[in-house]
């Protein structure tokens, strides 16, 4: 099987919504849309488990860029990445608790986003465009 990462998708679409347009263009296997653990909505972004990489070759060449409602699905193969350690095995290098690095791993995220979004408000006239900014900048970074 093949992992396919999916996002730009409107956050109202469900799996069933998605799995319709992805079917189209190959054997789907599993989809899963990554949602707030507490709130339970969508962030935006999933990842597609199709049959064979023909399949995966076919909906990144077909749904990559393509547009649903106001946005543009983003479709990108997953490498594999089997020498990547677990998060145990870092834990275990930096002397931490499995607990204790995904705290520190959600702080560092959540202050990397503050301070990224403060260097963007200084860049933008209004900071209602912070966000729009935002999602330009990972377009671009993307590509």
């Amino acid at each position: 099987m093949v992992k396919l990462f999916v996002s730009g998708f409107p956050l109202s679409m469900d799996e069933i919504e998605l799995a319709k347009i992805f079917a189209l263009h190959g054997d789907l296997k599993t989809i899963k849309l990554v949602r707030d653990k507490k709130t339970r909505v969508c962030k935006g972004y999933g990842f597609i488990e199709v049959a064979d990489q023909d399949s995966a070759d076919n909906i990144v060449s077909v749904l990559n860029g393509y547009p649903v409602d106001d946005r543009e699905l983003t479709v990108n193969i997953r490498p594999d990445e089997p020498d990547a350690p677990s998060r145990a095995e870092i834990a275990a290098r930096l002397g931490m608790t499995d607990n204790a690095l995904r705290q520190a791993f959600h702080r560092f995220r959540h202050r990397y986003q503050l301070l990224l979004r403060e260097e963007i408000g200084h860049t933008v006239a209004d900071p209602s465009e912070i966000e729009d900014e935002l999602r330009q900048l990972i377009v671009a970074l993307r590509s």
